[in-house]
Parts: structure tokens; C-alpha cells; sequence
């Protein structure tokens, strides 16, 4: 796949202060215009994602919904037959499902393409970190892709906050309802498909290709299609207390794993509080903090996707002392010091290794610069006194996706 460097100002540079005013500090759904300056670009990385699950190791998180219903069958239809990126999507589509009417999600795009993950880091995701906070649940991108008629799951509410820019061609349609006046107007919050009677009572607004809408989690909508179109949605996901208990606790690494495989209902609660009390009275404090910095670093290292970068198929010998690759600023090299091992984070995944202090000076290098030949990367390496582990760690690295193969010359990109 070829990579360019042409992924700047795709996104109107005021989208997320006029986002942030409007919508009062994300707490109401607004319609902004024109927040995409180069619809073209995002249309092109979507379908450049597209084109790369076919063949994957990996499936890829889809539904398709046809008939009025999720149909598995076409589903898998659309994962094995190979898109290629100058077909007219909608024409795709429907070839490839042998069905004329349909909707097509497409969840975690950014595994599939470095390139559309850099442009959202760097453009979307940054911007919302910087001015808001961080996501400590982090973020999914997913495409929205129908050609007729309503959403296929009716008029709904969804648990986390919805973003979107609307890439067209054809215009969308949405019907909103601020959850307080929908409970009251429907009664309740079951999925609902005749929506007639409660039409005049919500928003209606037209999204145009280029626009963005902001819709807070809980409030209810529904769209409608005239003819195919396709958007791009963030789920962002605002953690809580208990889910970042939860994913501290994930992360620790147990010390001693041997419990009883059975314990009597007589013993239980004795048991229980024996293990509980011995826990605690333990280090279990600095441990759980561990765990929550382990947790936000996976995240951070993939610029707060919760989906990591496809691993590359590659191997030593497929690479070349004059291959070209790039480190994109927004995909730092993150590493937790913890003893006489360091962890290292690299794109959401993390990896335990002896504490070697020229390491961590090595990583700093590694931050701040965006582009390497090979050579120059194992030249790192060796400056530091590493050359035992370089080809090692780099390939990992490349197959990890830290560092992705570019066409073209270096000083082309420097």
C-alpha cells in the first residue's frame, strides 16, 4: 500500500470549538457545517481500509443488515470478496451481496489503514484530548454505509457519545429526540420503527457531504438515506470509576496463582475473606496503580484507538538496508519502568523486557523523528550499545506497526 504525506487539514481547523460552543460543551446534539474541507481524502482512506480485509488473518467488525434484518451470510460475503479502491462502493456492495438495498457498518477502521488511524490521531482525536481530556476508554472509528430507506435498528439510543462527519455523496437525514422528551412522549426506550406520532416532536436535520454532527450518548435518533451515502463515525468512550478499577485490575500480574480449584460452600466465606484481606494488606494499591498506567499507556501508544494496528506480515529478509519507514509523531514510544523490567507500549500493545537504561535514551530518539531508512534505525541501535537486540526489536517494531514502510525517496519526506 502506498502511503503519502498528504494528510493535512482534511478537517476544518474550528470544527472542535465551534463543537465544543454549540453543543455546549457536549451536552446537546448540533449540526455543523462544513467541518470536512477535503471530503475526497476521507472518502479515499475509507476505501483504502476497505480494500484490505479481504485475505486478512484477521476479520474484520462488520454487520450488514439487508431485509430488515443482520444477515451472517452476506456479511461474509463482504469480508472475502476483494474490493479494489477505483470501484464505485455502492456498485461493490451490492454485486458483492446480491442485493440491491442494504446498510454496511464497518467498525475499527484505523487497524486497517495507518494512514486514515495518523489523520484521526492527529486531526480529531488530539484536538479532543488537548481541549477536553482524555478518553481514559478510549475511541472506535467506524463507516456507516446504506443506500435506502432507515436506520435498520429503528429509532435508538446509544450508550456512548456519537460523532460524525458525513462523507455523502448523497444527503442524510436525522431525527433526534432529547432523552427526557422522548421517555416521556414514547414511555419507554424500546427500539421503535413506526415513529410517526412522535415525528413532529424531534430535530430534524439534513446532513450535507462535509458536515459533522454531534449527537450526546442517551438521546435518541434515527436516519434515513436517499440514495447511498457513507460517514464516519467516533465512538468516544469517557471511562467511569468502576471501569478503570476494572481495567487496572486487568493489567496486574498476579504473583501467586495457586488457589484451590475447588472450595467447599462451607468454607467459602472464610476463604474468601482470608484472600481478600491478604491481598490487600499486600502492595495491592501500588499494583492497581500499576494497572491503570499500563491501561492508559496501551491506549496512549496507539493514539487512544482501543483497536491496534493490523501486525504486518513481514520478515528480515523482505527488508532492505535503504527501505523507507515512518514513526508518525502521534504514535509515541511509550515505556513503565518496574524494577528490573521495563514494559514497553507500542501501538496498544505491550511488551515486557530486561530494564536497560540506553533503551529509554534510545526511545527518546525514536520520539522525535518521523522518518528512517533502515539502516539508519540498526545505526540507532548500535550508537546506544543495543546491537544485540536491534534486529530483533525492529522487526518486531515494523510487524507491530511503530514503524510502516513508505514509498518514495527520504528527502522526499524530510
Amino acid at each position: 500500500m502506498k502511503l503519502t504525506a498528504d494528510l493535512k487539514n482534511v478537517f476544518n481547523e474550528n470544527w472542535l470549538s465551534q463543537l465544543i460552543e454549540k453543543s455546549n460543551h457536549l451536552n446537546d446534539f448540533v449540526l455543523l457545517k462544513g467541518s470536512l474541507t477535503r471530503i475526497e481524502k476521507l472518502d479515499e482512506l475509507l476505501k483504502n481500509a476497505l480494500s484490505q480485509v479481504a485475505g486478512s488473518n484477521e476479520k474484520a467488525i462488520m454487520r450488514v443488515f439487508v431485509r430488515g434484518g443482520n444477515n451472517p451470510k452476506v456479511l461474509e460475503d463482504i469480508r472475502n470478496t476483494e474490493y479494489y479502491t477505483d470501484l464505485d462502493l455502492d456498485n461493490w456492495i451490492q454485486n458483492t451481496i446480491g442485493e440491491d438495498k442494504y446498510t454496511v457498518t464497518f467498525n475499527g477502521i484505523t487497524k486497517w489503514n495507518n494512514e486514515f488511524h495518523e489523520l484521526v490521531t492527529n486531526e480529531v482525536i488530539n484536538p479532543i484530548v488537548d481541549n477536553i481530556g482524555v478518553p481514559l476508554s478510549g475511541i472506535d472509528t467506524y463507516a456507516f454505509m446504506a443506500n435506502h430507506g432507515y436506520t435498520p435498528f429503528g429509532v435508538h439510543d446509544d450508550l456512548d457519545h456519537s460523532l460524525i462527519f458525513h462523507i455523502g455523496p448523497k444527503p442524510k437525514h436525522v431525527w433526534i429526540w432529547p432523552r427526557d422528551k422522548y421517555l416521556t412522549l414514547a414511555g419507554n426506550d424500546n427500539r421503535l420503527f413506526d415513529f410517526n406520532h412522535l415525528e413532529k416532536h424531534a430535530v430534524k436535520y439534513t446532513l450535507e457531504p462535509g458536515d459533522c454532527l454531534f449527537i450526546p450518548k442517551g438521546d435518541f435518533h434515527v436516519f434515513k438515506n436517499d440514495g447511498f451515502s457513507a460517514f464516519l463515525g467516533l465512538i468516544i468512550y469517557p471511562s467511569t470509576r468502576k471501569k478503570m478499577i476494572a481495567d487496572a485490575v486487568k493489567k496486574i500480574e498476579s504473583v501467586d496463582e495457586e488457589l484451590d480449584t475447588f472450595i467447599s460452600t462451607s468454607n467459602f466465606q472464610q476463604y474468601s475473606e482470608k484472600i481478600i484481606e491478604e491481598y490487600l494488606a499486600g502492595n495491592a494499591i501500588e499494583q492497581i496503580t500499576m494497572g491503570h498506567y499500563k491501561s492508559h499507556y496501551l491506549l496512549k501508544s496507539n493514539g487512544y484507538s482501543v483497536h491496534t494496528p493490523l501486525k504486518l506480515n513481514i520478515e528480515q529478509s523482505d527488508i532492505k538496508s535503504e527501505s523507507l519507514f515512518k514513526k508518525p509523531f502521534c504514535f509515541p514510544l511509550l515505556y513503565i519502568e518496574d524494577n528490573d523490567k521495563l514494559y514497553l507500549f507500542i501501538r496498544g500493545r505491550m511488551l515486557g523486557i530486561k530494564n536497560i537504561t540506553s533503551l529509554k535514551d534510545l526511545i527518546e530518539e525514536v520520539n522525535n523523528r518521523e522518518f528512517f531508512q533502515y539502516r539508519e534505525i540498526v545505526s540507532l541501535f548500535n550508537k546506544y550499545g543495543l546491537e544485540k537486540i536491534s534486529r530483533d526489536l525492529i522487526l518486531l517494531f515494523i510487524r507491530y506497526g511503530l514503524f510502516f514502510p513508505v514509498k518514495g525517496e527520504p528527502n522526499e519526506h524530510h
